[in-house]
């Protein structure tokens, strides 16, 4: 076994072009050299939460292991931390792999960072240990470098404080490796979470208190007989919709009767397997109205595929407004070549207009009773090669269409990266997009920022920030999730992660709607652990968790009655009510609106 902090030789005959590459050390002292301490660590211990201690090396066993006993916990689990800031300079386009032995007392846990070393200390890698406990495992995880990183402006550290137990800890590295290093080699145990902690209990808190603040209202109930206040009558408040969309993207061939024993749903069937028998009640779940009150044909409207957008399209929303879903198209336009027409590529830039001004204008006409969103415009900071040959004026034009042809339908513009990229340069970029198009006199109704997520994953406080980025940028333009999904190999995980991103989502007043993505594991293409539903449409934790969550969480059901004075004050969220009273054993019943203004909505029941 090599020292740690090395790279093995390659064995004779070995191909060099799957050995790992040679990395340079970044971390000092791996091997926790020391007499109680290990040299070149900061060692933070607050108070009596614990002990550091070093055990010697056995013989042939390289590393000296450092254990840690946990005391008493804290609130703030970096008032015991083992840190230490990486002193040399880090270049875009590197990639830093770290790997170290450990070994838990069952019930312990604690977070390994790599986070930059200065307020509100951004994070590279955010990882936390719970488990396996008992035997010694290893941690490895390949973490990209996405900015030019200056000498000692970022360091490692474990916060150690979460709960009481025991750690025991070895062979700690941290190589760096060019951005020529092939690192697909390098061995890898977890998945790494870019900006921030899922399990970071002051975000969610913060979170929780934005929540109330941002999403709740009052509402005042008065009841009175002959102008008199009435005491002690009975009032029910419960709440019946919410000014927070939850949506969903349905691949159309679902919706139709039949639709899947046509040609171009033969790729869609043949995943669909037996699993076919659940088709009724996948159609159950979205159009039942328990989960969601939005869906997106996804690709069934796209310009270049005719086959899905002419034969199914229309039965497919028919069906979807019948069961009162609102719904969005996408896309209007995507300046691609390989969302247009192959004839597009030989056109000059006029001929070109003209037929992106037909595209966006024809499609609106055709369906302009059926579809109540639009994604004019999606994916233009990703795709350039239309309105490079055709001018950028061609996406101010697609909104000017638009706008004349479905006066009515909310327009939006939709990006299908910048949300999810580790640099935030592509979502400020997109806001000035936004902002430009405004300033040609365009309506924009909305963003749409995809958030389909692969590892490594952006953590809710990531998500939080850019958010912030759009409302101190765009000018309170309101903000759609899209394709939200979470590949996550542990159903649990999945479930936990999601979770802190709906909370992150739902706590920001800009952010108007979410749509999911891959809801059904057997129709999902090419990530079925996104999917909230197994292939036989058992709805997993992560289902569960959004039902939770709608049905009781973030609704708000109340049950009280009339003081003195004849009235009665409830906070709840924002949204649609029935207030319903009792008086005499007679019910009445209002519909109501909480709003989140500083002033409460007022009910007034006047019983003859």
């Amino acid at each position: 076994m090599p020292p740690a902090g090395t790279i093995a030789k390659p064995a004779v005959g070995e191909d060099r072009r799957t050995r790992p590459p040679e990395g340079r050390q970044l971390v000092q002292n791996g091997l926790f050299v020391g007499k109680t301490r290990p040299n070149g660590w900061l060692t933070r211990a607050t108070g009596d939460l614990g002990t550091f201690q070093i055990i010697p090396a056995e013989e042939g066993q390289g590393s000296n292991t450092l254990a840690i006993s946990i005391l008493r916990a804290s609130v703030k689990p970096w008032e015991f931390e083992l840190r230490q800031k990486i002193a040399e300079p880090l270049t875009k386009g590197e990639n830093v792999h770290f790997s170290f032995d450990y070994k838990l007392k069952p019930g312990y846990a604690f977070h390994i960072y790599w986070q930059l070393d200065s307020s509100p200390w951004p994070k590279y890698l955010s990882h936390r240990i719970s488990e396996p406990a008992g035997e010694w495992q290893t941690f490895r995880v390949t973490v990209p470098v996405h900015k030019d990183l200056p000498a000692s402006s970022t360091a490692v550290s474990l916060h150690l404080a979460e709960v009481t137990g025991q750690l025991e800890l070895r062979n700690f590295s941290a190589l760096a490796y060019t951005f020529q290093d092939d690192v697909s080699t390098l061995p890898t145990t977890v998945v790494p979470t870019f900006g921030g902690d899922y399990y970071d209990k002051d975000w969610r808190d913060a979170a929780l208190a934005r929540l109330e603040k941002t999403r709740k209202g009052t509402l005042l109930v008065n009841v009175t007989r002959g102008g008199k206040p009435l005491a002690g009558v009975k009032v029910k408040a419960v709440q019946t919709g919410r000014p927070f969309s939850i949506g969903v993207e349905v691949p159309a061939a679902l919706l139709v009767d039949g639709a899947l024993d046509a040609k171009p749903f033969q790729p869609l069937a043949k995943r669909l397997g037996d699993n076919v028998e659940h088709l009724a009640k996948y159609r159950s779940v979205i159009l039942g109205g328990e989960y969601f009150d939005t869906a997106t044909l996804p690709r069934a409207l796209v310009w270049s595929n005719q086959a899905w957008g002419k034969g199914i399209a229309p039965p497919a929303l028919k069906t979807l407004r019948k069961a009162g879903l609102r719904t969005r198209g996408h896309a209007m336009l995507i300046p691609a070549y390989q969302f247009t027409p192959p004839k597009l590529r030989r056109m000059a830039a006029p001929a070109l207009n003209r037929a992106l001004a037909a595209r966006v204008r024809s499609v609106g006409k055709a369906y302009k009773n059926m579809v109540d969103e639009w994604n004019v415009l999606h994916a233009v900071l990703t795709y350039d090669e239309v309105y490079e040959k055709a001018g950028v004026e061609c996406l101010v034009q697609a909104f000017r269409i638009a706008q004349n042809t479905v006066p009515d339908a909310a327009l939006f513009l939709s990006d299908d990266r910048a949300l999810r990229k580790p640099s935030v340069n592509q979502l400020e970029e997109a806001v000035e997009l936004v902002n430009w198009l405004r300033s040609e006199g365009v309506r924009i109704d909305g963003l749409a920022l995809s958030a389909s997520l692969v590892q490594p994953y952006i953590a809710p406080q990531a998500m939080q920030e850019r958010l912030d980025i759009v409302v101190a940028k765009a000018q309170g333009l309101p903000v759609y999730i899209t394709s939200l999904q979470l590949d996550v190999r542990k159903e649990r995980d999945q479930a936990h992660m999601l979770k802190n991103l709906m909370l992150a989502f739902y706590s920001n007043p800009a952010v108007r709607g979410v749509s999911f993505a891959n809801v059904w594991e057997a129709a999902a293409q090419s990530t079925p652990k996104s999917a909230l539903f197994r292939k036989n449409m058992v709805p997993k934790p992560a289902a569960k968790m959004l039902r939770q969550l709608l049905d009781e969480e973030w609704r708000t059901v109340v049950e009280t009655e009339t003081g003195a004075e004849g009235g009665v004050k409830i906070t709840g969220y924002q949204g649609t009510y029935e207030v319903s009273v009792v008086v005499d054993g007679k019910a009445l019943t209002q519909t109501a609106r909480l709003s989140g203004d500083n002033e409460a909505n007022t009910v007034l029941f006047e019983v003859k």
